[in-house]
C-alpha cells in the first residue's frame, strides 16, 4: 500500500507521533493527569491479575512513568503462567547453580539471562574527545553531563552533538529530535560562516541558563517522583527532555546568536 500510496507513511508517522505526544503530556505534565493514568491502570490489573499475591508484587511504589513505562499486549498473562515465578526479592549473588536472593532462598537455573542495563549517561563513550586546553569531555562532564539545547558545550568549538544531554524522550521516537538537531547545527554553521567566523562556540552564561531551565522544568515530571532509574543521577535530570518533543522543535528552528561566540 505504501509502495503506491506513499502518503500513507507520513499519516501512519503522524498517528504515531500524536499518541506519543498526547502520553508525553502526562510524563512533564500535571500529577493529576499521571494519577487518573495510574487509576486506570489499577482498574485493568485487578480485571486481568487474579492473584492479589501477585497484583501486589507488580504494583509499583512509584508514580507511573517514573520509570520507563513498558508496552506489551502479553505481559501480565505471561505473569500468570503455571511455569512463571515472579520474584521481587533483590538479587545477592551469583551462584554456581543459578541465583540467590536477600531473602536467602537459592533459585535453580539451566540458564542464566544476564541483563543489567547499560551506562546511560556515559555520552559519547568510549571516544576521547578533547576542547580547549586539553580538558576532555569526560572532565568536563564530571559532575554532570549538560550541553546547551542538548548540542554544544563550553570549551569545545566547532563541535555539535546529537542524542545529548537532556535529549532523550520518555514517550515519541528519537528520531523526531535527531532531525531538529541537525537543522540546528546546520543553522548554526550557517550562521558562522555567514559572518566570517573561525568557529563557533557556545557561551558558559548560555549554558547555565539552560541548566537552570532543565532544572525548574523537570521538577514536577514523573522522572523525578522519588524512583531510581537511568533517566536521572542523585536525583538530577540527565537523560531527558523535560517538555514536549514540539516545543523542542520549535526552540532549535533558529539560532540566537547571542549565546555564541567567534571561535578564533
Amino acid at each position: 500500500r505504501q509502495q503506491y500510496l506513499p502518503w500513507t507513511t507520513l499519516l501512519s508517522r503522524l498517528r504515531s507521533y500524536v499518541l506519543g505526544e498526547l502520553f508525553g503530556a502526562g510524563l512533564v505534565g500535571k500529577k493529576e493527569i499521571r494519577a487518573k493514568a495510574r487509576g486506570q491502570w489499577e482498574t485493568y490489573v485487578n480485571a486481568v491479575v487474579h492473584d492479589s499475591e501477585l497484583r501486589a508484587k507488580i504494583e509499583p511504589d512509584y508514580e507511573i512513568g517514573c520509570k520507563r513505562v513498558l508496552l506489551a499486549s502479553d505481559w501480565y498473562s505471561t505473569l500468570q503462567r503455571d511455569n512463571v515465578d515472579l520474584v521481587t526479592s533483590a538479587i545477592e549473588s551469583i551462584t554456581s547453580r543459578g541465583v540467590k536472593t536477600a531473602d536467602g532462598v537459592e533459585h535453580d537455573f539451566d540458564v542464566l539471562v544476564y541483563a543489567t542495563g547499560f551506562s546511560t549517561t556515559d555520552f559519547l563513550a568510549p571516544m576521547q574527545i578533547t576542547g580547549r586546553e586539553e580538558v576532555t569531555l569526560r572532565d568536563a562532564w564530571a559532575t554532570r553531563p549538560l550541553a546547551h539545547r542538548g548540542v554544544t558545550v563550553p570549551g569545545f568549538p566547532n563541535f555539535f552533538i546529537l542524542y545529548g544531554p537532556n535529549t532523550n524522550l520518555g514517550s515519541n521516537s528519537i528520531l523526531f529530535m535527531l532531525e531538529s538537531q541537525i537543522q540546528y547545527v546546520a543553522h548554526l554553521m550557517r550562521a558562522a560562516n555567514d559572518r566570517d567566523w573561525r568557529g563557533i562556540e557556545v557561551k558558559p552564561a548560555a549554558l547555565e541558563e539552560w541548566r537552570s531551565m532543565i532544572d525548574d522544568e523537570s521538577g514536577e515530571t514523573a522522572w523525578l517522583q522519588g524512583c531510581q532509574s537511568w533517566y536521572t543521577v542523585n536525583g538530577v535530570n540527565t537523560n531527558n527532555w523535560p517538555k514536549s518533543s514540539w516545543q523542542y522543535h520549535q526552540l532549535l528552528r533558529s539560532v540566537d546568536l547571542t549565546n555564541y561566540a567567534n571561535a578564533s
